[in-house]
């Protein structure tokens, strides 16, 4: 197992020394896509074979039910069903991450590093993402009011398969707020006064939920955040500023970020309004308070981060500077989730995918 550990650090590498290498791109592609079809955790692996086979008879939200049931009538087993799924999520990926850098491999080893290793066995979480990161890239190329027609229909697709993506129809005003006078200011503003009116009036925030939440039931799993206190409000609050360090470092203190020019009109626009879209995320930051689960949200801002420093790349002056960086973030974020957020996740969670993985199994064997 240690030996399989070393071969994937030493993979990872390769992508921060290889960042235009098509073969290393595959490879980590291929390595994300085994993750997730192969890996079989307790809980969310074996629950989903089983409604899958059809044997629980849970109620789970309308496209994945539906998509579940579409793919068992075609024949497949679930095990080609979640590889079918990770070939999807892994292509939709490799597209997006593609259009939006040149130096694909930084993006693709910072991400196996967090969040692929932990994102491998949520599967209607992974199959929301491939519509919520389409969805937030239609939203920072909208200007007219019909283009938000397409980012709303991006979030509404990703909530039918996981409910707790309803949330993300609040990023369209939110959006409209930030490109207005002292924006940033005002969604912070929002973002504290929604806060405190859930912490101090909580049926406020699950009466809401309730009128969007399409399985019943799931409040109950909601309410069950332990971190709804004011030592996990803190620890919420730190991390999301973690989350846009590099950010702000590169906005604000690093000139140097400004001196390349974008191959495409879609990374120039990433380039522009990543601040924009960590903005955005604060206010995940109040169902977060309650639901520890909510933190998964904050992935899809890293990815966008990976990009946006997978970018700076291309300055010359500065080659090695954002690799380490993202090599960093990444590592510490796996840490926390590791060491401090989830006690027994290295065991649990992260030795997991070496011990339950079939393929890797094989490797080992070899």
């Amino acid at each position: 197992m240690i030996l399989l550990v070393f071969l994937l650090l030493f993979i990872i590498f390769l992508g921060y020394f290889n960042t235009k290498s098509v073969i290393v791109n595959i490879l980590l592609c291929s390595i994300v896509c085994i993750l997730f079809a192969y890996s079989q955790d307790d809980q969310d692996w074996h629950v989903y074979q089983k409604y899958y086979e059809g044997n629980i008879q849970e109620s789970y939200e309308l496209g994945f039910a539906w998509l579940n049931q579409l793919s068992y009538n075609f024949g497949l087993t679930y095990l080609e069903f979640r590889l079918f799924i990770g070939v999807l999520f892994c292509s939709v990926l490799f597209f997006i991450i593609r259009k939006l850098t040149k130096h694909t491999n930084v993006v693709w080893s910072t991400y196996l590093i967090y969040s692929a290793m932990f994102d491998a066995c949520i599967l209607r979480n992974s199959l929301s993402m491939l519509f919520a990161i389409p969805g937030i890239l239609f939203l920072i190329q909208s200007k007219r009011s019909r283009d938000f027609f397409a980012p709303l229909i991006c979030f509404v697709i990703a909530a039918l398969i996981h409910n707790s993506f309803w949330f993300f129809l609040i990023f369209i005003p939110f959006w409209l707020i930030i490109q207005s006078k002292n924006g940033i200011a005002k969604v912070c503003v929002f973002s504290i006064v929604l806060y405190f009116i859930c912490v101090i009036n909580t049926s406020f925030l699950f009466d809401l939920f309730g009128k969007l939440i399409v399985r019943e039931g799931v409040i109950d799993k909601y309410e069950t955040g332990r971190y709804a206190n004011f030592n996990g409000a803190v620890y919420n609050l730190l991390k999301y500023l973690f989350y846009i360090s590099p950010i702000l470092y590169y906005k604000y203190f690093n000139t140097h970020s400004q001196n390349y020019l974008p191959s495409n009109r879609l990374e120039a626009l990433l380039n522009k309004h990543i601040l924009d879209i960590n903005i955005l995320f604060i206010v995940l930051l109040v169902p977060q308070f309650f639901a520890i689960t909510f933190s998964r949200f904050f992935r899809i801002l890293c990815l966008f981060n990976y990009l946006f420093l997978a970018n700076q790349v291309n300055v010359s002056s500065q080659k090695r500077l954002p690799k380490v960086i993202s090599l960093i973030y990444a590592t510490v974020l796996l840490f926390l989730i590791i060491f401090w957020e989830s006690p027994g996740t290295f065991e649990g969670v992260f030795l997991m995918h070496f011990e339950t993985n079939s393929v890797f199994e094989i490797i080992k064997n070899i």
